[in-house]
C-alpha cells in the first residue's frame, strides 16, 4: 500500500512544474486541470482562488457549498450529492482529487524550502578562491555569510543551477549562461547600490584585503621566474 502511495506521489510530483508558486489563472488552472479535472478547476475559479499558494492558504474550499446562490448551483449538481434534506455532500471522487492536488503541492513547496537551505549551507562552505572566481557566487556568499542583505529568490535559484552543473559536470550553453548571469546580477547590483546608499557603506566591494595579497603573490612569482630566466641566459 505505501508503495503505492509512493508511485503516486512521484508520478503527481512529476507533473508539477517548478514554476508552478509562480504561476496564475490559466498558467496555474493548466496544471490543476491535468491533476485534479475541470471540476477542480471550476470550483477554485468560481472562489477565485488563482494560485497555489491561495489554494494552500484556505482551511476549506468546499465551505462555500453552504452558501444559497444561483451562482453555485450548477456546480453543486456537478460536484455534490444532494441529500432528501437538501445537504450538499461533496462527491468522493472530487473530494479525492483536490486532497490530491493540495499534498503534491504541499510536498512540492517543502522541498524547494529544503533546497534552499541546502544551497545557502552550499555557498557558505565553497573554497574561497574558486568564489572569487565567480563574482555572482562570491556576493551571494557575503550576503548569506553576513545575513545582513537581501537576496532575490531569482539570484539564488540562478546560483542553486550553476553550482548543481559545475558539480555534475554537465555541459552547458555558455552563451545562455551569460545572458542570464548578466541580468540577474544588474538586478542584485540595484540592490546593492540601494543598500550602500542607504548605509553609506562599501563594505562588500569584491576586492577584499585577502584578495589583493593573492594578486602581490602572483605578481612575485611572476618576478622571479622571470629572474631566474634571466639567469640561465647569462
Amino acid at each position: 500500500m505505501n508503495s503505492h502511495n509512493d508511485d503516486n506521489l512521484t508520478f503527481g510530483m512529476s507533473l508539477l512544474p517548478d514554476d508552478i508558486f509562480t504561476r496564475v489563472e490559466n498558467d496555474f488552472f493548466s496544471i490543476v486541470k491535468i491533476i485534479a479535472g475541470d471540476c477542480v478547476v471550476k470550483i477554485l475559479k468560481i472562489q477565485l482562488i488563482n494560485s497555489a499558494r491561495k489554494l494552500l492558504n484556505i482551511p476549506d474550499i468546499f465551505a462555500f457549498f453552504q452558501i444559497d446562490s444561483k451562482e453555485t448551483d450548477a456546480l453543486k449538481v456537478e460536484s455534490c450529492f444532494k441529500s432528501k434534506t437538501g445537504q450538499y455532500v461533496v462527491k468522493p471522487g472530487v473530494q479525492n482529487s483536490l486532497s490530491y492536488l493540495i499534498k503534491l503541492l504541499k510536498e512540492k513547496l517543502k522541498q524547494e524550502q529544503e533546497q534552499e537551505l541546502i544551497m545557502e549551507g552550499n555557498i557558505g562552505k565553497m573554497p574561497r578562491r574558486r568564489l572569487c572566481q565567480h563574482p555572482t557566487l562570491h556576493t551571494v556568499s557575503s550576503y548569506v555569510a553576513t545575513g545582513s542583505r537581501p537576496v532575490s529568490s531569482r539570484l539564488l535559484n540562478f546560483i542553486r543551477t550553476r553550482y548543481d552543473l559545475e558539480q555534475l559536470n554537465i555541459r552547458w550553453s555558455c552563451s545562455k549562461c551569460q545572458w542570464v548571469e548578466t541580468k540577474v546580477m544588474k538586478e542584485q547590483d540595484e540592490t546593492v547600490e540601494k543598500y550602500d546608499m542607504d548605509t553609506g557603506g562599501d563594505e562588500l566591494s569584491g576586492n577584499s584585503s585577502m584578495d589583493h595579497e593573492e594578486d602581490d603573490d602572483d605578481a612575485e612569482d611572476e618576478d622571479n621566474e622571470e629572474g631566474d630566466n634571466n639567469e640561465e641566459d647569462d
